[in-house]
Order: C-alpha cells, then structure tokens, then sequence
C-alpha cells in the first residue's frame, strides 16, 4: 500500500524528531528530569521511562497518522 505522502516528507519529520534529542539533555540540565534509561517492569521504579514510551508512542502514532493524510482540525473529524 503507497502512503498519499511520499518518503521525503516521512524522512523530513523524522529528521525534526531526531533533532530533538539534543533537546532533552538541555531538559534535563534545566529541570533536573532524568534521562531515559530503559527500564522496564519493576526496574522501572518511579515510571519514568514508561512515561517517555507513552510520549514516545503518541508521537509516532501522530507522525504516522499526518504521513497517511490526516490533519488536526476542529471541523468534523478532523
């Protein structure tokens, strides 16, 4: 199945996300957040890393949804 947006506009959001990375180390020296560090289940003790993946999850789930021809609006469904 051909998506309606072809591979450029895929890989030129996927290159903002990635720059955003350099973001959240600038997050984390300003508000003292921690950094992801990929625990999971009990290691995951003050859950946050299941927070990043959740954030992270949205965003590919919205990227996705805006490379296959949806728009947010606030007419019909938008």
């Amino acid at each position: 199945m051909k998506l309606p947006a072809g591979s450029t506009d895929a890989k030129h959001i996927m290159e903002h996300v990635f720059a955003q990375v350099s973001e959240f180390k600038k997050l984390n020296q300003a508000t003292g957040v921690r950094l992801y560090t990929g625990n999971v289940g009990a290691d995951d003790v003050d859950v946050v890393d299941m927070a990043y993946r959740v954030v992270a999850d949205h965003i590919r789930t919205l990227t996705i949804a805006l490379l296959d021809g949806s728009w947010p609006d606030n007419v019909g469904r938008g």
